[in-house]
């Protein structure tokens, strides 16, 4: 919860900062929260759409919300940029249960 709470105050001080709506993104999906963390997430992906974690964090939130298709293409994109971040393995486990 007070993840939660620093990343949405965080995203007062930057909210056009994609990094920013990623950490509040992916806070709001650890907390349940799946409307707002795809909204977020969405705005993450538009400002920043070479970012591998943000492209995983985005497909685990879809994944959730049952949009399995738009899921795989968003952890297949991010795995295809061959940069190593955190959760890669996890991205690849994900995309794994979506083929």
């Amino acid at each position: 919860p007070s993840a939660l709470t620093f990343a949405e105050r965080a995203l007062t001080q930057g909210p056009r900062n994609p990094f920013f709506l990623d950490t509040a993104g992916w806070a709001n999906h650890v907390a349940g929260n799946k409307d707002r963390a795809m909204q977020l997430l969405r705005d993450a992906r538009l400002r920043e759409p070479g970012n591998a974690e943000i492209r995983y964090h985005l497909g685990a939130v879809l994944s959730r919300a049952g949009r399995n298709v738009e899921a795989k293409e968003e952890i297949e994109a991010a795995i295809r940029t061959n940069v190593t971040f955190d959760g890669i393995n996890d991205a690849k486990t994900l995309l794994a249960t979506l083929k």
